[in-house]
């Protein structure tokens, strides 16, 4: 059981390395689309980066960049550190009604949700990830 677990956790992390690659090479991103600089610089969140916000997390500092394809793996942003982006993330997610499925000594955030239809899945794994300006989260919805 504990190396299925390791082996789920290296293949999440392989999968948010590689999305996180993408993401920046994208040419949304490089152009500065989504307004995720700006609003890291101002302490506001753009509106036009949450308007389409799958989770609607409505929190200060964390901003939606961008999403695959079919909406199963989303990228954010936060001007927060690691720690603290995993404690506002998950408070985000609860108050809308997700549960924690996961311990505070887990490096990966788990959820789920009791209707599967939000946001393209049931369970939400979240990644975080320090950066120079904060950390950067990436979401896996199954």
């Amino acid at each position: 059981m504990r190396a299925a677990k390791v082996s789920l956790l290296a293949a999440l992390l392989l999968l948010a390395v590689l999305a996180i690659a993408e993401c920046a090479e994208s040419p949304a991103l490089q152009n500065g689309t989504f307004g995720v600089i700006e609003a890291l610089d101002r302490g506001t969140l753009d509106s036009s980066a949450t308007e389409d916000d799958p989770l609607h997390i409505a929190q200060e500092g964390i901003v939606f960049v961008e999403a695959n394809e079919g909406g199963s793996i989303l990228w954010y942003t936060s001007s927060w550190n690691a720690s603290q982006s995993r404690v506002l993330l998950e408070r985000a997610l609860v108050l809308s009604g997700w549960q924690t499925r996961s311990t505070e000594q887990e490096e990966l955030l788990v959820l789920s949700y009791a209707h599967s239809a939000v946001a393209g899945g049931g369970s939400l794994y979240a990644s975080f990830y320090e950066t120079a300006e904060g950390s950067s989260i990436l979401i896996e919805l199954l």
